[in-house]
């Protein structure tokens, strides 16, 4: 069956790392950008304004994004920056100039407490909606990067991290707080896989995501209710590493990851069903508003949108499918399709001849096809990563699906 979803024209660094929606609105931020680090659309993904926080004259990479309302929202990422709006993202304000190391999540409990998650174990903090934040340490002596956050109040919180394999007491590490941070219980640290996030339902109910950042990417998910005393494995079968997890109750919840993993539960974890993606690339982040509605974004300018509660998934992204030439020649499109192992190129409005060179991921040329008006086809392709370079147009990154 023929779809845009099957091979994807994408600028080949955006990397869609974190995603806040309130509604149809939807906000999306961008680590490895070179352009915009903020893409906010009205319309549940039809369409997108760029909405960027700059930074000393650049766009600083951005590893998650949180909204507490249309207005309301929050930014963090490199170098510890904090970036906070009143106006849905049409204009960002620095909050925080900068912590010890970089910021991977952002948590808010209500529209004044904030907590973040980061590298060499620090985190930071806000009471006042982000009018002023502090940053601090949290287990002295532990070698981590925090990477996911859950937060009840200013008092109890839980965070999640890892460190490169070989370190002393293994790689995961799970933190909680029950004192506002002064002190920071060390859970567990004797996993072999990094603890990639955390969410928990209510105080007693929560689950724990992570596993190995390399080959074979074998997957783990932890599962507690008794208020994190104990953690039961309830790992699927099939999966791969998990990024990041989310419940809209204590029964009914999703995690994504590698390979464009989508699992969901609805008996509070106890065993998960594969959600097919339709994509391959990691997936970073996940926001269900309900049952049925919810937003995934990942690597490859990958924004995937549900409205039936997983079961099926649509692309909407504007990182994927046109790109326009400049000057005379902007009226010329190309778009790319699929259809079983091939290779489709839509020309609209054709000036001329075009070129496009196909590379597979490795850089070796595997052949070219001159474009004309409507479409012409490659056939006969294994599944995997392409790069397709038009001149004039660019060089894009593409995915071909089984």
């Amino acid at each position: 069956m023929q779809g845009i979803i099957g091979i994807l024209l994408v600028l080949s660094w955006y990397n869609v790392h974190g995603v806040a929606r309130v509604g149809n609105n939807v906000w999306v931020c961008v680590k490895d950008t070179g352009g915009a680090n903020v893409y906010y659309s009205p319309d549940a993904g039809h369409t997108w304004e760029e909405r960027g926080a700059m930074y000393s004259g650049f766009y600083p990479e951005l590893w998650d994004i949180e909204f507490a309302n249309e207005n309301t929202g929050w930014a963090v990422g490199w170098a510890g920056l904090i970036f906070g709006t009143a106006d849905g993202g049409k204009t960002w304000v620095l909050e925080l100039p900068g912590g010890p190391k970089h910021f991977g999540r952002v948590k808010f409990v209500d529209n004044f407490v904030g907590w973040t998650s980061g590298g060499d174990a620090f985190y930071g903090k806000t009471t006042d909606g982000g009018v002023n934040w502090s940053w601090y340490s949290t287990v002295p002596g532990i070698v981590t990067d925090l990477y996911g956050v859950a937060a009840f109040d200013s008092l109890e919180a839980w965070m999640v991290g890892g460190v490169p394999a070989g370190m002393p007491g293994g790689q995961g590490f799970i933190i909680h707080t029950v004192d506002g941070g002064s002190t920071w219980e060390l859970v567990d640290s004797s996993s072999v896989y990094e603890y990639l996030d955390v969410y928990f339902a209510n105080p007693s109910k929560g689950w724990v995501v992570g596993g190995l950042d390399t080959i074979p990417y074998t997957p783990i998910l932890l599962y507690t209710d008794d208020g994190g005393n104990t953690f039961v494995d309830r790992t699927p079968e099939d999966a791969y590493t998990l990024r990041a997890v989310q419940f809209i109750d204590e029964n009914e919840g999703w995690a994504v990851g590698k390979y464009g993993t989508i699992i969901h539960t609805t008996d509070g974890g106890q065993t998960w069903e594969n959600q097919p993606s339709g994509v391959t690339v990691t997936l970073f982040d996940i926001e269900f508003i309900n049952s049925d509605v919810g937003t995934v974004v990942g690597d490859s300018g990958i924004i995937l949108f549900t409205e039936d509660g997983g079961n099926t998934w649509h692309l909407r992204s504007p990182f994927v499918g046109v790109k326009e030439r400049s000057g005379a020649s902007q009226r010329n499109r190309v778009r790319l399709l699929s259809d079983s192992r091939s290779l489709g190129f839509e020309v609209r409005d054709v000036d001329g001849d075009l070129k496009a060179v196909l590379y597979d991921v490795t850089g070796r040329k595997t052949g070219h096809v001159l474009l004309r008006k409507g479409i012409t086809w490659i056939t006969g392709l294994k599944p995997g990563v392409y790069f397709v370079r038009v001149p004039g147009l660019g060089t894009f990154k593409g995915l071909v699906l089984p």
